[in-house]
């Protein structure tokens, strides 16, 4: 047989247009990141233990740690500001990223079966804060 030492390929996860923005104060997530969680009330913060991987997972309300994420599906696509100290010094430790003149994109990749988006940091793509008249002072726009 040709095929002896293959294996069938787990089909886990899935691409999706989520994104997290890593300001030096703040995390952003994109319009796209609310839908593909079913718009959930609230969410857990986690990061795997190299600190180089970061997850946000729809959880309930009394939920360990649960944040305030989302509004209804009816309501207009908008992105999402999560203020969490302790994650974003997890964060800004585990990769170095201590410049507030700084801001990172991190693409995500969704995984069903846990309702939950995956943010790999080292995927991140690094930009300067412009200030820019009619926008936002961190010099993106509102996706």
């Amino acid at each position: 047989m040709a095929l002896k030492n293959f294996q069938v390929i787990e089909l886990i996860s899935s691409k999706t247009k989520a994104a997290m923005t890593v300001y030096f104060d703040r995390l952003k997530f994109n319009t796209h990141t609310a839908p593909d969680l079913d718009y959930t009330l609230y969410v857990q913060l986690l990061m795997d233990t190299n600190g180089k991987n970061f997850a946000i997972q729809a959880c309930d309300k009394d939920s360990v740690n649960a944040v305030p994420f989302s509004r209804p599906k009816d309501s207009k696509p908008y992105p999402i500001v999560v203020r969490t100290p302790q994650a974003l010094k997890q964060i800004r430790t585990a990769m170095g990223w201590d410049d507030p003149q700084k801001y990172y994109v991190v693409p995500g990749q969704k995984f069903y079966d846990e309702r939950a988006i995956v943010f790999n940091l080292n995927d991140a793509e690094e930009y300067h804060v412009t200030k820019r008249k009619g926008r936002d002072s961190d010099g993106e726009s509102e996706d």
